[in-house]
């Protein structure tokens, strides 16, 4: 009897943390989430160096959708994984003063717009710590690195002339960056509307590579002024 008792007792201490165990796993799909955002892009650097000509990007519109799962470590920690998918829109602007480069304003506009589009995947692992953790509520900070994936080939990006091109502006080697790591820092509130839990995160993502690189070429006529060099967003 009291070796069945001990038997009995043995069973129970094991099966005991297994029960425990098992009451509190969540479905691996309980912790998923989707992502909807919009950012601006900002950042562009060139060379060029001629009279009363500038190229620049303003902004770069991104949307991103994604799924993510989180990971709770514990009270404090969270690590909320994601895979993204970025669609960004660029818009260029090219100005010339008429004065300075050495044409008539009846040539043509001083300015010019051209935009494109273009498609990444994002892989971003932050880690989330709670500043404060109620239960309808969190707020925190989240840091950590991301990926980004670019597998568009991107070839000649545009240009710029005036007057039959006799004042030119050509990208004429247009390529982007494959694989551009980043780093994130954000801050995130986590509420509930009923029973579906929302959270809003505003973040910041540094590259740490250029995001498009290449090589442009200007020439005008006028003033006799050429430059070919190389530029990197």
């Amino acid at each position: 009897m009291k070796k069945n008792l001990l038997f009995l007792t043995l069973i129970v201490f094991l099966i005991s943390p297994i029960s425990i165990f098992s009451q509190e796993e969540k479905h691996w799909t309980s912790d998923l989430n989707i992502k909807v955002g919009y950012g601006n892009n900002f950042g562009y650097k060139t060379d060029l160096n001629v009279t009363g000509f500038e190229y620049f990007t303003p902004t770069n519109g991104t949307f991103r959708v994604g799924l993510g799962k989180d990971f709770e470590f514990s009270e404090k920690w969270t690590l909320q994984a994601a895979l993204e998918l970025d669609w960004i829109r660029s818009v260029n602007e090219y100005r010339a003063e008429p004065s300075a480069t050495g044409f008539d304003r009846t040539v043509g506009v001083g300015s010019q717009f051209s935009s494109n589009s273009d498609l990444q995947y994002t892989i971003s692992l932050p880690f989330n710590y709670h500043l404060v953790n109620k239960n309808n509520s969190q707020l925190g900070v989240a840091f950590g690195p991301e990926l980004n994936f670019n597998f568009q080939k991107v070839f000649e990006g545009g240009g710029f002339g005036l007057g039959d091109s006799v004042l030119r502006y050509d990208e004429v080697e247009f390529d982007n960056t494959v694989f551009r790591p980043s780093a994130l820092l954000a801050v995130s509130y986590k509420t509930r509307f009923g029973n579906l839990p929302v959270r809003a995160q505003a973040f910041f993502s540094y590259s740490l590579t250029n995001q498009y690189s290449g090589t442009y070429q200007y020439e005008n006529v006028f003033n006799g002024e050429s430059q070919r060099g190389d530029f990197e967003m």
